[in-house]
């Protein structure tokens, strides 16, 4: 059979067609699966003494569809008296599942200057692609050194105290008559104790729906709860750093009392949801003056 050009042409148009297609199916095929990850920091406590360690948690998850690929991490402590970065210790982790949760503690240098500091949390991974998080804190100078620097004060004011005990004694046996006589006169005074627990606060509900929390920021006082509610048609869940909820089902609640000034994370690993809860003292604010006092970051953040 002897084909005109008209068909030779048309043939090859549907083999061109059938080839492309393939090519194109076969790049879908073997598409390398994205990767993607994003790191939360959470510090232990917000003031350290200088020699002290600095405590933290972090949270690294996996956000994408590769796995067991490495991430490089370095741990950098930045003093912002001194500018300059004064702590670093690196670390290589293998994302091998969905999330990892990491206790970190830095030593930080015993000449550390008192001020404010930063942890931060650089992660490099992939094909040039970060994420990083971290948080401000506090350093103070030891009690030793704060009783040297005051200790020439201190004798100069047991001086002037020796000085004034002999006009003191002089005059001792008057001012406890006088102390005696005023008494029977006045009322009795009520002795009143400062106590340090937690008063019972107010409650704030956060709903966990649509693979998203509203609100995702909160804003709380000492002794206040936070109750997570879960009102998707699957289970869901809230964990953060010293609390977890667990797997909760649709309709149920988790409720955390938070005791100490600070800012908490909290997350979902079932919906990748997260967001904060920012613990503050109204009469004596030291968070939300430096808020954000934690930050987190995924792709290319």
């Amino acid at each position: 059979m002897v084909l005109d050009r008209k068909s030779i042409a048309s043939v090859a148009v549907i083999l061109m067609i059938f080839l492309v297609s393939s090519c194109s199916s076969e790049e879908k095929k073997d598409a390398a699966p994205t990767v993607n990850a994003s790191v939360i920091a959470h510090l232990q406590e917000d003031r350290v003494v200088a020699g002290g360690q600095v405590s933290y948690n972090m949270t690294i998850t996996n956000l994408g569809e590769a796995n067991g690929y490495d991430i490089a991490i370095e741990h950098r402590i930045f003093s912002t008296p001194a500018a300059r970065v004064v702590k670093t210790e690196g670390e290589i982790v293998k994302m091998d599942q969905q999330w990892i949760y990491k206790d970190k503690k830095l030593d930080l240098p015993s000449d550390s200057e008192a001020g404010d500091y930063q942890l931060i949390i650089a992660m490099s991974y992939g094909e040039n692609q970060t994420a990083q998080a971290g948080a401000f804190f506090t350093v103070s100078k030891p009690v030793e050194e704060i009783n040297k620097s005051s200790g020439q004060s201190s004798v100069t004011a047991a001086q002037s105290d020796a000085e004034d005990t002999s006009a003191k004694n002089e005059t001792g046996a008057d001012a406890v008559q006088s102390t005696q006589a005023n008494t029977s006169d006045s009322p009795t005074q009520p002795i009143t104790q400062n106590t340090s627990s937690v008063p019972a606060g107010k409650e704030v509900v956060v709903v966990h729906q649509d693979r998203k929390f509203t609100p995702d920021k909160v804003f709380i006082e000492p002794g206040d709860t936070v109750v997570w509610i879960q009102k998707d048609k699957t289970s869901g869940e809230v964990a953060g750093a010293g609390f977890s909820s667990g797997p909760l089902g649709p309709g149920k609640e988790f409720r955390h009392t938070f005791k100490k000034v600070g800012i908490f994370d909290f997350y979902s690993q079932l919906t990748k949801a997260y967001g904060t809860v920012t613990v503050d003292d109204p009469e004596n604010p030291t968070v939300r003056k430096r808020d954000p006092m934690s930050f987190q970051g995924g792709l290319n953040s």
